[in-house]
């Protein structure tokens, strides 16, 4: 696994575990700052993922949920985090834990796909995710397919 910059910590949880934390901050960035509807974001899937939670000092600051199916082809969602834990690397940290866990628990693993909002391209550019398509609207956002592959 990757290192964690001093202080983080990465909880993996599976969806029938106490997922608290984790819809609050889903619930703080999706809902509140980006006005997504509730049923939307709860879409009742959670249950079928295994969650990510990043903490800082034991304060939950992000979250996402990946699936892997039977012909190895990942699938992530939900990523995010807090307002004040963006720009210090910490999404980056998040990502590359969550793909690195990904590859080892599915030694076939032949991609990761991911519904990123068009204004966050450039951060999964960086870690190797490609654009796949044209862009969409997802709960009034626009958003591009992209995948990454091992």
């Amino acid at each position: 696994m990757t290192d964690l910059p001093t202080g983080l910590a990465i909880h993996k949880l599976d969806g029938k575990r106490d997922l608290t934390e984790c819809f609050e901050i889903r619930r703080a960035v999706f809902i509140e700052e980006q006005q997504v509807p509730r049923d939307t974001e709860q879409d009742g899937l959670d249950v079928f993922y295994t969650h990510y939670l990043l903490k800082e000092g034991g304060k939950p600051i992000g979250t996402a949920r990946a699936k892997v199916n039977a012909m190895n082809e990942g699938k992530m969602g939900r990523f995010c985090l807090v307002v004040d834990a963006r720009k210090k690397g910490y999404g980056k940290a998040l990502m590359e834990y969550i793909l690195a866990d990904l590859k080892k628990n599915d030694k076939n693993l032949k991609k990761v796909q991911i519904s990123a909002e068009t204004v966050s391209m450039p951060f999964f550019e960086k870690l190797g995710f490609a654009k796949i398509g044209d862009e969409y609207q997802e709960a009034n956002i626009p958003h591009f397919a992209m995948v990454w592959t091992p």
